[in-house]
């Protein structure tokens, strides 16, 4: 009888994946940061919720922004962390259309090796 692997959670993927940039950008020239976008909110009401949501966004909240942020070489460039089994949101598919537009590379990552993949692919690694 194998052994069925729980699925893991985005949060413990985006975890990883700060744990490995922490470490890579200590040798490499890049910065990045994290976009807290999700559940910002714990008022006790809709209604409450709603006009937190409403001031954050005129301090600059976008709805659908990627979960991670790198700047290499003068460029940005966009991670949007997903679960196995995770899809992308409306909010998220028009924030991937923008930056596509804005030709900013966007990549959806399921995996620390994905993002391995794509920092290499974009010399932001060697």
């Amino acid at each position: 009888m194998s052994k069925q692997r729980l699925p893991i959670p985005e949060v413990e993927i985006q975890r990883s994946i700060v744990d490995l940039l922490r470490l890579l950008v200590t040798v490499n020239d890049f910065m990045f940061f994290s976009v807290p976008n999700e559940r910002l909110t714990r008022a006790k009401t809709p209604e409450g919720n709603a006009r937190i949501m409403g001031y954050l966004i005129s301090l600059g909240l976008c709805p659908g922004a990627a979960d991670l942020v790198i700047v290499s070489n003068g460029k940005v460039y966009f991670i949007e962390v997903k679960s196995h089994t995770g899809r992308l949101s409306l909010h998220q598919r028009k924030f991937a259309q923008k930056a596509t537009k804005c030709q900013a590379p966007y990549v959806v990552v399921r995996s620390v090796e994905d993002v391995i993949k794509f920092l290499k692919l974009h010399k932001i690694i060697i």
